[in-house]
């Protein structure tokens, strides 16, 4: 296929993953945008081999939504049922190697929104040179972003946006949605890993939330200038090109989502004493 067939964004929606499907069906209803996978049917090798065979590269966004956890210490998806039970899930690494061959080798961006999901940022090393893989869950815990709705939102902005943005420009003006929950940013260049964690602070957002997503901002930026620095002139890694990262403006929808969303995740993951601090500096009139 000629260079015009490549893709602008794809989604692969794991099993039992039904919502996320109905949230996001109709943003990929379009020739460069499509879903593989429905929630709740299987995703076969032979599914990504039909539809992304030398059409993804690194101006493709590529969004993994699946079921997932760690074995052995490695992260695992859950993409393929058997006649009655699950099929043994598939290591991640064997995924991102799958993708890496169907791009033809190009670097690739990729998503993973699975439970465990940082256990899986090592994994970017099974993908092409230069490839960034953005991990939206810590290693210890459940994955509880509302992946579909939030997606729907980023996918939108980028369709109306005809220009192509760069993973790391795409990641800053969609921050608040990626500051939900814990993130991490992981990168392969050069046989070397490089990754960039990022946890929000549920008192700083509380106190000051745009400061606090300002903050996430400046980090990004920083770990982009020192990666920028480490690029050597190998032609895998050129679109990681010297652009300037500009932190964005925040709706108060976008506020009220992160510090909801926040307040959401401490209490999944019964770290009270946080939630117990940032209710004692609030004044009584701002708590409801």
């Amino acid at each position: 296929m000629g260079l015009n067939n490549k893709l602008r964004a794809v989604a692969i929606i794991g099993l039992d993953m039904v919502d996320s499907y109905k949230a996001l069906a109709n943003y990929y209803n379009n020739k460069d945008y499509i879903i593989i996978g429905d929630g709740e049917s299987s995703v076969e090798d032979d599914d990504l081999l039909t539809a992304l065979q030398d059409r993804i590269d690194h101006n493709t966004r590529i969004d993994i939504i699946a079921h997932g956890n760690v074995r052995n210490g490695y992260h695992t998806i859950s993409l393929q049922r058997g006649y009655v039970v699950y099929k043994p899930a598939k290591a991640t690494k064997e995924l991102f190697s799958i993708l890496e061959r169907l791009s033809g080798g190009n670097p690739l961006h990729v998503n993973l929104w699975s439970c465990y999901g940082d256990a899986a940022a090592k994994d970017v090393t099974s993908l092409s040179n230069g490839s960034l893989l953005i991990t939206h869950s810590p290693a210890e815990s459940p994955n509880i972003n509302w992946v579909g709705p939030r997606l729907a939102k980023i996918i939108q902005k980028t369709q109306e946006n005809n220009d192509k943005l760069e993973p790391l420009q795409n990641l800053m003006e969609n921050l608040a949605a990626y500051y939900l929950n814990p993130f991490t940013i992981s990168t392969y260049l050069d046989s070397e890993l490089y990754s960039l964690s990022l946890i929000p602070n549920l008192i700083s957002i509380f106190m000051d939330p745009v400061s606090e997503l300002n903050s996430a901002a400046e980090k990004v930026n920083s770990f982009y200038i020192d990666l920028f620095q480490k690029i050597k002139d190998n032609g895998k890694a050129f679109y990681l090109k010297n652009i300037n990262l500009q932190p964005t403006s925040f709706s108060s929808d976008e506020i009220e989502n992160v510090l909801i969303a926040n307040l959401i995740y401490y209490c999944f993951t019964g770290s009270f004493d946080k939630i117990y601090e940032a209710i004692n500096i609030l004044p009584h009139g701002d708590v409801n």
